[in-house]
């Protein structure tokens, strides 16, 4: 064998062979994810391989695909991995590819990887190489940061021989983004619309949030159809997709329809969309974080078919949430809202006639007849507006031993500028949370896990402590108001 012979032997990138950087006993998530779909289980139920284990104390652990949907640019760290991603290509010694596989597991890949495939492009590599590079990533790597920059790479080919991987990372929420925007680029727009919205439908997470906010503005009929009943449902938020299904779902024009009226499943879709986009504002105007109707010309439009729509049809609890959140949609109007005030008037006189009927109110006596917290909590909702005392039909239905306590209904029962009902709320909380086992000493838990039943009557104690405050403030302030100018505070 020549010495050159040899030389060839080491050299990843003409034999493909390129080295184990990371502990051999960890598999790669490419092989976790095939074995899942080979066993015919969905993937984001079982936590991938990188995933840190969790602990007692109360550990955050973001939701797949959540922290590529927050994070910002980052342009000092997209430099560093470019100039490392462009000098591999001349590296044959492990510990060069040690040093780039670190530095892509502790990045945000989502925050440099625009910047990094510019100037892979500009700087007009071998493609082979990079290529070569990219599969070892999406291959072998048992962490997701490097193999999302690799999936990153991959789609830059303009081939769909890569495809089946874009397809098998594609189904799982923390892939999705990535694996979306490379069959994107490597597909004819037919063939992307279809594949993508197949694994749209597979997902429920921010994958799903991702992959239809991409597609949805070439979607066809039979998109959008599916858009407004279904595809705008996810695991995080409806808000996220409500303004996608509004605009580019033509929610107005569908409920337009002649037979939208005997069509559940649209006027069901409809509730939950409406509502999504019900969000507050200050009366200066500022946003929130999501699109609501700021962001839809025809809103008001749908708002008025819905109403319209669901007038006819017996009352139901969930369209009467919906419909209390669009009075105060329509009582906060100010300058900057698209709705007109005609309009705004309209949308506020139905909803208050859909709340007020019999029906309806039926609906709230026998939410509050039952002891089930959900029930009570949807009631309790509407009962402002169908002229009901809400504080009272909670604190009756908490008074009750066969009843829940939550932690939502101690902070209404604190919103109050009475101080007999306060002291009636603090004597009832006496009564009814464990206050023995919740004085357990201080602890290092970060809070996280306090939603869940193990902390809940923690939390529950927490919104009356918080919230007690609030009556003196409020008599205070209500005092001060009553005072004449030249009386002093303290007489």
């Amino acid at each position: 064998m020549s010495i050159f012979n040899l030389f060839s032997r080491n050299d990843p990138w003409k034999t493909g062979d390129f080295p184990t950087v990371w502990d051999s006993t960890r598999p790669s998530i490419l092989d976790h994810l095939l074995a899942l779909k080979e066993q015919g289980r969905n993937p984001n139920t079982v936590p991938l391989p990188d995933t840190p284990p969790a602990d007692e104390k109360g550990q955050f652990r973001p939701a797949a695909g959540l922290i590529d949907n927050i994070s910002g640019p980052d342009k000092a760290g997209a430099e560093q991995i470019a100039r490392q991603i462009l000098e591999i290509q001349t590296a044959t010694r492990k510990a060069d590819f040690a040093a780039l596989y670190n530095s892509l597991k502790d990045q945000t890949v989502v925050r440099i990887v625009d910047d990094v495939l510019r100037r892979i492009v500009e700087a007009n590599p071998d493609a082979t190489k990079i290529a070569k590079l990219a599969l070892w990533l999406v291959t072998k790597a048992p962490d997701r940061e490097p193999i999302k920059m690799g999936l990153a790479i991959l789609g830059l080919m303009s081939s769909d021989r890569f495809n089946s991987l874009f397809i098998a990372f594609g189904r799982h929420e923390e892939f999705a983004k990535f694996s979306g925007v490379a069959l994107d680029r490597t597909l004819a727009e037919d063939d992307s619309l279809k594949v993508l919205w197949d694994l749209a439908r597979s997902l429920h997470g921010w994958g799903r949030i991702d992959i239809v906010k991409r597609i949805a503005p070439r979607g066809d009929a039979t998109f959008r159809h599916w858009l407004v009943r279904e595809g705008f449902q996810n695991s995080i938020m409806d808000e996220y997709l409500a303004a996608t299904a509004a605009v580019d779902g033509q929610l107005a024009e569908q409920l337009a329809a002649p037979d939208a009226g005997s069509d559940t499943a649209l006027l069901d879709g409809a509730t939950r969309i409406i509502r999504a986009l019900c969000n507050p504002h200050d009366p200066g105007g500022s946003r929130p974080p999501v699109a609501d109707f700021y962001d839809i010309p025809d809103g008001a439009t749908a708002a008025r078919r819905w109403l319209a729509l669901i007038a006819a049809e017996p009352p139901t609890m969930d369209r009467a949430k919906t419909a209390a959140l669009l009075i105060q949609e329509a009582e906060m109007l100010h300058e900057d809202f698209v709705w007109s005030k005609e309009d705004a008037a309209a949308i506020r006189d139905m909803a208050r006639a859909y709340i007020k009927q019999d029906a309806t109110q039926d609906l709230i006596a026998e939410a509050f007849a039952s002891d089930d917290y959900h029930d009570a909590a949807s009631a309790y909702a509407i009962v402002k507006d169908a002229g009901l005392d809400g504080w009272q039909l909670i604190f009756d239905w908490t008074s009750r031993d066969s009843t829940p306590v939550y932690p939502s209904f101690w902070y209404s029962l604190m919103q109050t500028d009475d101080a007999d009902r306060a002291r009636q709320a603090a004597e009832l909380a006496e009564r009814r949370l464990p206050l023995a086992e919740i004085a357990s000493g201080p602890d290092l838990i970060l809070g996280f896990e306090s939603i869940s039943e193990k902390w809940k009557s923690h939390q529950d104690l927490g919104q009356i402590v918080a919230h007690r405050p609030t009556l003196a403030s409020r008599r205070t302030a209500r005092n001060a108001a009553a005072r004449p100018a030249d009386r002093p505070a303290g007489d």
